[in-house]
């Protein structure tokens, strides 16, 4: 069970990129969709792979490359990680929870989007 903790925790924050600190970055909003049709999410292996493509998904949806390369730059892309993972976090669970529970068949994917 800590492994699947461990697990949806990292999920949900790496799905939460939904809203950036700054409103300027706003109209540059970013978009991944993240599979996971092809994962139990009902075994440990599935949610691990899961959170694995989440995090990518939010660090390429942070990836700003006009925010430059400074310590605001860095601050602005780690709030925008945190924001999105924490935004993604009830897509994540509602499908790990509905695989655990097997009341679908098949899973669905995670929309992560920065703003």
């Amino acid at each position: 069970m800590s492994s699947f903790n461990t697990a949806a925790k990292v999920m949900f924050a790496a799905v939460a990129a939904t809203f950036l600190s700054s409103a300027a970055h706003a109209a540059d909003a970013r978009s991944i969709t993240v599979t996971a049709a092809d994962l139990n999410l009902a075994s440990d292996a599935g949610r691990e792979r899961l959170t694995e493509r989440v995090r990518g998904a939010v660090n390429e949806v942070c990836l700003v490359s006009d925010w430059g390369a400074g310590i605001d730059a860095q601050r602005a892309m780690e709030s925008c990680r945190q924001k999105t993972l924490a935004s993604v976090t009830p897509q994540v669970e509602a499908m790990v929870q509905a695989a655990q529970s097997r009341r679908v068949a098949t899973n669905g994917d995670v929309s992560v989007t920065a703003h």
